[in-house]
């Protein structure tokens, strides 16, 4: 009977429910291990962002200059463009859209996920 109650209590823990419908904005890149850091929000800021949905499908916000050390007075332009997501079983987030007019795949090795924060380091 115990057993039963904890686990009504503590379902057991899942990427894919603590990534779905949330959006995950960057917050910061970290020089010293080479991770991005996200946040949640509740929309799309002008940074780079992504809204994973639970059918596999995506939506990406992203930087659409070309060089992204502009000069200090230039303002970056971003668009919002579909993809899809999946997870892999060592944690690696692939993330597949279009990106300069070609197809681009992004894989994403999760160091940490909480409800409100994730960290990823490109996967190579």
């Amino acid at each position: 009977m115990a057993l039963f109650f904890v686990m009504l209590v503590c379902p057991s823990f899942s990427f894919e429910n603590v990534l779905v419908n949330k959006y995950w904005v960057h917050q910061k890149y970290n020089e010293t291990n080479q991770s991005y850091c996200y946040r949640t929000d509740t929309k799309f800021r002008d940074v780079s962002c992504y809204l994973f949905l639970p059918d596999g499908n995506a939506k990406i916000r992203q930087n659409v200059s070309w060089c992204g050390t502009m000069a200090p007075d230039a303002k970056m332009e971003f668009e919002t463009v579909e993809g899809k997501w999946s997870l892999t079983q060592d944690s690696i987030l692939v993330i597949e859209h279009i990106q300069f007019g070609v197809n681009d795949t992004l894989r994403l090795k999760i160091i940490e996920l909480t409800a409100n924060q994730l960290i990823v380091k490109y996967a190579y």
